[in-house]
């Protein structure tokens, strides 16, 4: 009982100690890797479910303003996706836009605005979330060599990637 009497407070002092490091490493951590903020606005498709085309008016070809940042597990469905990430200013409505391959394997956004940040869009099958499009492929698309293609909905080169 005496024995226990003087441990006690030994580990009262570890644990109060082991709280503190842990929430000073997570301050600190915290501090050095600031999140970078994504903000995407995903409109309500209309309940008629007919697709239609953004009426705003696209921006000019030159200068970009979006770019297709890579392409990862090219060849391997369940980790092959496309990193976009918006250049410009501004909201940008990708309804109607398209990435395409050699093939022509096409995929069409759905009704979506991209305003900063990046967007993945994944080749498996997946519920569509802010930052993630899906596909839903079933099987890979892409292979090195290969160059990605984003068109707009009047089918103007926007971006494109040569995969390595």
């Amino acid at each position: 009982m005496n024995l226990r009497r003087k441990w006690l407070p030994f580990l009262i002092l570890n644990i109060l100690i082991s709280i503190a490091t842990t929430l000073l490493v997570l301050y600190f951590w915290n501090q050095a890797h600031p999140t970078q903020q994504l903000t995407i606005q995903a409109t309500k498709q209309p309940a008629n479910n007919i697709q239609t085309l953004p009426s705003a008016t696209l921006p000019p070809l030159d200068p970009p303003v979006i770019k297709i940042v890579n392409v990862f597990g090219a060849g391997n469905l369940p980790n092959e996706y496309i990193v976009l990430e918006r250049v410009g200013e501004g909201g940008l409505m990708l309804t109607g836009w398209k990435i395409i391959d050699g093939q022509e394997n096409k995929f069409v956004f759905p009704e979506i605005e991209l305003i900063q940040g990046q967007l993945e869009v994944y080749s498996r099958n997946g519920v569509n979330s802010a930052n993630r499009l899906f596909w839903n492929n079933s099987q890979a698309i892409w292979e090195s060599g290969e160059t990605v293609r984003l068109l707009d909905y009047q089918d103007q080169e926007r971006a494109s990637y040569t995969i390595p």
